[in-house]
């Protein structure tokens, strides 16, 4: 028993730290109002990634929630960073 919470504090410190580590890039874009230097394909591509996995853990037999919503929280801060890029991507002056 002891055990199991032992790995199940990583499992939530895990979760916790990979939903927060998207934020600062958030926070930046909001605050400057750039996001020249963020690329859209890379959070489109990881978007995609989370998804499969979804996919993947709804077909097995155990679900791991954590895991399940690790991933739609993922896809949905990508979702924001997109969105954000979109609306605070400026023309180069050069």
């Amino acid at each position: 028993m002891e055990q199991t919470i032992f790995w199940e504090i990583f499992g939530y410190l895990g979760f916790v730290v990979a939903i927060l580590y998207r934020l600062p890039q958030i926070l930046k874009m909001y605050r400057t109002k750039k996001s020249n230097d963020v690329s859209a394909k890379m959070f489109i591509l990881q978007s995609f990634s989370c998804l499969c996995f979804i996919i993947y853990l709804f077909g097995e037999k155990n679900k791991d929630i954590l895991l399940i919503t690790y991933y739609a929280v993922g896809i949905l801060l990508n979702i924001i960073i997109c969105i954000m890029k979109k609306k605070y991507n400026l023309p180069d002056i050069n």
